[in-house]
């Protein structure tokens, strides 16, 4: 009895009391740019070219749970069934960070470990905008990356955002 008692106490500890201290974030905070500031960005980006990572995005104080992508195209042409991925790379230490491989095209294999989602593009000649919701985050530091398979260009008014939510430590 003893025993189980340890185990039911080490659960409740380990997997209820952390929620206790926690806060429904609700959308209490407004929409963040995603920010490129070296290399491939997501503007201009080719069909099936990746971008290099993102500006770090810190998720180490509030630590929200999960986060809401919308994915907005300025007027492109898609003729083909179209695609954005999104990617998100953690880093364990706060600094340095997984290897990536970035402003290439095709199948990248190293990169696949960190897919969080993709989201679908109609066909057709316009403004796009899609959302990719609930993507979990990592409790610490991390950058984005996107594929396209828009099947065209991306244009430089095209723009990644994200809106934290769900639970945050407070």
């Amino acid at each position: 009895m003893n025993k189980l008692f340890q185990i039911l106490c080490r659960f409740w500890f380990t997997h209820i009391v952390r929620y206790v201290d926690s806060v429904n974030s609700g959308y209490g905070h407004e929409a963040t740019t995603v920010a490129w500031t070296t290399g491939q960005d997501f503007t201009s980006l080719l069909d099936d070219e990746w971008t290099d990572l993102s500006d770090e995005i810190d998720n180490s104080t509030l630590k929200y749970l999960s986060a809401d992508f919308e994915f907005a195209l300025a007027s492109v042409f898609t003729v083909t069934p179209a695609s954005l991925e999104l990617y998100i790379i953690p880093t364990l230490d706060g600094t340095n960070y997984p290897d990536w491989a970035g402003l290439v095209t095709g199948a990248q294999e190293e990169n696949d470990q960190y897919f969080a989602g993709s989201v679908t593009l109609k066909i057709a000649n316009q403004a796009h905008r899609a959302v990719l919701e609930d993507v979990t985050m990592p409790q610490g530091k991390f950058k984005i990356g996107v594929h396209s398979n828009a099947g065209v260009t991306l244009v430089s008014t095209s723009t990644v955002k994200f809106r934290r939510h769900g639970y945050s430590s407070q």
